[in-house]
């Protein structure tokens, strides 16, 4: 008895090899402030590139698109269609150094570290500023709007240059149909990292719970259930 009481307190002892991480899905996390803050406890400032593309590409099946004329920035695009009513985006995007270190990374153009590469606004660019009503066309939709409209704004007036374009307007807080608010607030994000951008997915993912509403935790709360 005594041996076999050894026996089991050694092996209790030994170092237990570490369990995996889960494989990260887009699905999984269905408000925007929880995005950022998983985005935010996931990675740091310095970062590798190749870890973040490894988490949003291979796992969570992104599309990585590069950003014309700047070789440190790239984003992570994905989109969800929830039941025909609207297409939910998510672009995740990022700014690396020369060395493919983090400076900064941005959901849905907002800025995640506070102590990262500061947001680009239109008054550091110069020039003139040209404001017009803009639209993200979306005609998978069926039984919602088929556009996104948003404010633009254009330092230059070209619509052919992308690094001066500015959005401004109002998207969901939740990657769900049964609670599409529109409680984002974007001023001023580049375009090209915002939900409005205009470059597509490979493909959209199906919300997989059309028939089978999920009540957000803050409500579950607000009516102390379960």
């Amino acid at each position: 008895m005594t041996r076999l009481f050894a026996l089991i307190l050694t092996v209790l002892l030994l170092p237990q090899p570490a369990m995996a991480a889960p494989a990260f899905s887009f699905e999984a996390v269905i408000a925007y402030n929880d995005m950022r803050n998983w985005v935010g406890s996931r990675f740091q400032l310095g970062s590798d590139r190749d870890d973040l593309r490894k988490v949003f590409v291979e796992e969570g099946k992104a599309t990585q698109v590069s950003r014309p004329g700047r070789d440190g920035s790239e984003k992570y695009i994905y989109d969800i269609n929830l039941c025909g009513f609207y297409i939910f985006r998510w672009n995740i995007s990022a700014d690396y150094d020369d060395g493919g270190k983090l400076l900064q990374a941005y959901v849905n153009g907002l800025p995640v570290f506070m102590a990262g590469k500061a947001k680009l606004e239109p008054a550091g660019l110069g020039g003139k500023t040209v404001y017009d009503s803009a639209s993200r066309e979306r005609p998978q939709v069926k039984k919602g709007k088929k556009r996104v409209t948003f404010t633009r704004l254009d330092v230059d007036g070209d619509i052919e240059t992308l690094d001066d374009q500015f959005a401004t307007g109002h998207g969901p807080s939740r990657a769900d149909p049964f609670f599409l608010d529109a409680n984002v607030s974007y001023n001023n994000v580049e375009v090209w990292r915002s939900i409005y951008d205009a470059d597509d997915t490979g493909t959209i993912a199906d919300y997989m719970r059309c028939k089978t509403p999920v009540l957000p935790q803050e409500i579950k709360d607000l009516l102390k259930l379960p």
